[in-house]
């Protein structure tokens, strides 16, 4: 459709292939009618990926709970599948008291699971808007590479290899522009303590992340 005009429809049978220049244009202008029905809902997109964000105020639920079956409807009126099976639900309550038993979403007829954290773009997000699981999970990533350091560390292989292998900056950076600033400082001393014992295993060059980000990791937690 272009000022007003719009063309005859054609069906195509075949797909664009993975990692095609055209794809994330085409996905914009494939969802672009995905919109939420109502102003207190908000809809993110990304891939595969889509969250519905709803704002429920004094206890009523309606325009959240209709914003689930307006999605579940457009799926299928647009040839998509949603799996509902992988559909999870986390409630974040900011209420000093939480009183009342929440009603399951349901699907067609098919009951959403509720979780207290759930994935999203590479960070865990809790119920309770606490970075400690997404932290502890960067932190035991990190430590798996620290582990074949170590060993490298035995059968003495120069710095500068261990160095181009065994890295830890890309793990401990990933979205951290999104996490660090919020974390609680035991928090913070996770992903610090994991770069000092890569510091004491091999000294590490110029790090190429912008400070003051990267500068706060490299803060020892330990006394000297």
């Amino acid at each position: 459709m272009l000022d007003n005009h719009t063309s005859s429809t054609l069906i195509l049978n075949t797909s664009i292939p993975q990692g095609c220049v055209l794809s994330p244009l085409l996905y914009s202008l494939f969802t672009n009618d995905c919109t939420p029905a109502h102003g207190s809902n908000t809809i993110i997109k990304f891939a595969d990926d889509t969250r519905v964000i709803g704002l429920i105020s004094n206890n009523d639920e309606w325009a959240y709970r209709e914003e689930v079956q307006h999605l579940a409807m457009w799926c299928p009126n647009n040839n998509l599948a949603l799996n509902t099976k992988k559909t999870k639900e986390l409630i974040v309550d900011y209420r000093k008291t939480k009183g009342g038993t929440h009603i399951p979403i349901r699907i067609n007829v098919t009951e959403v699971e509720y979780v207290p954290s759930f994935k999203f773009l590479g960070i865990h997000i809790s119920e309770d808007f606490s970075w400690t699981l997404s932290t502890s999970t960067l932190v035991k990533k990190a430590q798996q590479r620290l582990f074949f350091l170590r060993r490298l560390k035995k059968v003495h292989l120069s710095p500068q290899n261990m160095r181009n292998y065994c890295t830890i900056e890309s793990i401990l950076t990933n979205c951290i522009t999104a996490w660090y600033g919020n974390c609680s400082v035991s928090d913070q001393k996770a992903p610090q303590g994991a770069q000092h014992r890569q510091g004491q295993l091999s000294p590490q060059p110029q790090t190429v992340c912008p400070p003051p980000l990267w500068e706060a990791l490299h803060v020892s937690p330990f006394p000297d």
